[in-house]
């Protein structure tokens, strides 16, 4: 038996990976969040610095790749700011590119 999660994780992982329009560090960036992506919920909540430690990138990098994933249809955009700037929000990388 398959684990469908898991196989999103690594659909999402393969699709940000085939990207030739992205900087070779947004695949980084997409293997952090994934690491944060709740099971259940298929959502990741992690904060921007979170990120750019575990990537070993800035806080700016990581705005400025996750602002390319959305625009690529890889995460989808932020419906609303965040409460706490320094927190991404609703990441949910089962989004699929168009």
């Amino acid at each position: 038996m398959s684990d469908d999660f898991t196989s999103q994780i690594f659909a999402f992982l393969r699709q940000v990976f085939a990207d030739k329009a992205l900087h070779p560090t947004a695949f980084k960036l997409a293997f952090a969040i994934s690491q944060y992506v709740n099971r259940k919920t298929r959502k990741a909540w992690p904060e921007l610095p979170t990120l750019a430690s575990a990537a070993g990138i800035s806080k700016r990098t990581v705005i400025r790749l996750i602002e390319g994933l959305e625009a690529n249809g890889h995460l989808p955009g932020r419906a609303a700011p965040s409460p706490r700037p320094e927190q991404v929000e609703h990441l949910s990388p089962q989004h699929q590119k168009r």
